[in-house]
């Protein structure tokens, strides 16, 4: 029961803030700030195919937000394919 409690509540927290941080494999990082002022690395992504702006992930939970970054990849990969054909 105490499990299914700290996931829920992982689940409601929202995102606050947002900063990139360079990795060294030449990647960002999409760090998160949730409403208890905790910290995640929630994503890393090259910032030349797919960007995150804070109007898009501040007010998400971390669950939308992962939902966001596939819709954005898949949108990427649909482009890519467009234009191959």
């Amino acid at each position: 029961m105490v499990i299914n409690r700290i996931n829920w509540v992982f689940l409601m927290k929202r995102i606050i803030g947002i900063e990139k941080k360079d990795d060294p494999s030449g990647k960002k990082n999409l760090c998160v700030t949730y409403d208890d002022v905790s910290n995640e690395n929630l994503l890393s992504f090259f910032d030349d195919e797919v960007s995150f702006s804070n109007k898009e992930v501040v007010g998400l939970t971390r669950d939308e937000a992962l939902s966001l970054a596939v819709t954005k990849d898949e949108q990427l990969l649909e482009l890519l394919l467009s234009k191959t054909s």
